[in-house]
């Protein structure tokens, strides 16, 4: 699928235009960045904690939106592995929310230990469609 000179003439001035128009919201989210990287220099305990109460949300959303996925497609291979990877999202997402503090300490070993046993379950989900693919 190859894009012919005209169109890509057609999304540069799309894009130009657009930049055009809104200059003034990029400067104001240049603005906001830098303010808040500031903030995050002069304040390091608070942009931690903002940090790690991110994470923790982001695991929870990724782990329900596995979870519902993982249930949707249950008749396709290594079901059991997907299903394992969205309740340790989960989990990781719970403890993050509910011990903030705590989880500024512990964010570097919670990391550590999901992404092992996500590797994990991801090796084992990929052989397992490989097993299922070639016979």
């Amino acid at each position: 699928m190859s894009m012919n000179t005209r169109d890509v003439e057609q999304i540069q001035t799309a894009m130009a235009t657009s930049l055009h128009e809104h200059w003034r919201l990029f400067l104001v989210e240049g603005i906001i960045l830098v303010i808040l990287g500031l903030a995050a220099i002069v304040i390091p305990p608070i942009a931690t904690l903002a940090v790690e109460l991110l994470f923790g949300w982001l695991f929870l959303f990724s782990g329900i939106a596995g979870a519902i996925t993982t249930f949707l497609m249950r008749e396709a291979p290594g079901f059991w592995w997907s299903l394992v990877s969205a309740i340790l999202a989960i989990a990781v997402g719970v403890v993050m929310l509910l011990w903030p503090l705590s989880g500024v300490l512990t964010l570097t070993v919670l990391l550590i230990t999901f992404f092992v046993i996500e590797g994990v379950a991801s090796i084992m989900f990929a052989l397992e469609h490989k097993r299922e693919l070639s016979g």
